[in-house]
């Protein structure tokens, strides 16, 4: 086995007392499908469990240590090419709990060999297993929610909810998660990632259709732009944030063009909102990409966080009167939406 030279700080910091529960962590380049690759540096990414001890000889490594109680956090793998080259940051999720965690690509959820852990992979195979049967199908959002619901709230006082709690964007509402996290236990409730979780799913539930808009500011070049500039004047404003190092928004740029060709002369105003963008390179893509439609420049996160945006290319359409009338649709749906709204 090839032997690699690195130097490895590790910094931890222990706030539980008590701490009775023997854990580890290991795996190896091979398992976790990183050929050719070695592992620089490896670290815990909490301060709820206390590491003992270390080893890494950049083909496999092992970390060992105590626990109090299982705790959802993740492992971070600093790697690198093996013939030299850019190093990355690798990050997957995991359960530290009592016993010896080991970790394998083929799984959807790659650590294994503790009970919490293999209650998440039998989960997530059981969960694809339902999507292929179910996709396509009227009632597959009603059964791939339910599924989740049900093993969030078995396990509503052990951090494996919180896997199923951030996976189910796709079939569990802002408001069904708050429900569920109501019913988490306080130690699993009190968890940051449920903290954050919580916050963003309550920022999301005010912009939702229903709700009146939120308003939010910009400046750019010494002028200050905001959203009720345009908003609430009597005319339906499409929402687009976006920004110029974006792949899936340029791909989406399109429809939104053309949207705004075929609408804008019926009273559809298209706003597009640059998410974490430098101004310049906005000004760049809106060039080669042919948008026409007026920017709030240099919006960086504001938009986004007034409107819980996590993901762009993300579309709200606000009526004339400023109620939020829908999110979240691409492509086709677009067009779609806005001949509903226009006839």
């Amino acid at each position: 086995m090839r032997k690699t030279s690195f130097i490895l700080l590790v910094v931890v910091l222990w706030a539980s007392a008590g701490c009775t529960s023997r854990f580890s962590v290991s795996s190896s380049v091979e398992e976790l499908g990183l050929s050719d690759t070695r592992i620089d540096s490896v670290w815990v990414e909490t301060d709820l469990v206390k590491v003992t001890s270390l080893t890494n000889d950049g083909e496999s490594f092992r970390i060992e240590g105590k626990v109090k109680d299982p705790v959802y956090t993740s492992i971070n793998f600093k790697v690198s090419p093996s013939e030299g080259g850019t190093s990355r940051t690798r990050t997957v999720p995991l359960i530290i709990e009592e016993g010896d965690v080991t970790f394998s690509v083929y799984r959807s959820w790659r650590a294994k060999d503790t009970p919490l852990n293999d209650a998440v992979n039998s989960m997530m195979l059981g969960y694809v297993d339902l999507y292929q049967g179910v996709n396509g199908q009227e009632d597959e959002a009603e059964k791939m929610g339910q599924y989740l619901e049900d093993f969030i709230l078995s396990h509503k006082s052990d951090p494996a909810s919180i896997y199923a709690l951030e996976i189910g964007d796709a079939y569990l509402d802002a408001g069904r998660k708050l429900s569920l996290i109501s019913d988490l236990a306080p130690k699993v409730a009190s968890a940051q990632e449920v903290v954050s979780m919580k916050e963003d799913l309550e920022t999301l539930l005010l912009a939702s259709p229903g709700n009146r808009f939120i308003d939010f500011e910009t400046e750019y070049e010494g002028k200050t732009s905001r959203l009720s500039d345009y908003v609430g004047k009597g005319n339906p404003v499409l929402l687009d944030f976006w920004a110029s190092w974006c792949g899936p928004c340029r791909e989406e740029t399109p429809y939104i063009v053309a949207a705004y060709e075929e609408f804008g002369p019926k009273g559809l105003v298209v706003l597009g909102i640059p998410t974490n963008d430098k101004p310049e390179n906005t000004l760049s893509a809106m060039a080669e990409l042919g948008i026409t439609y007026p920017q709030m420049m240099n919006a960086q996160m504001a938009g986004a966080n007034a409107y819980g945006v996590k993901f762009i290319p993300t579309l709200v359409l606000i009526s004339g009167d400023g109620t939020i009338l829908g999110r979240d649709f691409r492509g086709e749906a677009i067009r779609e939406t806005l001949l509903g709204l226009f006839d």
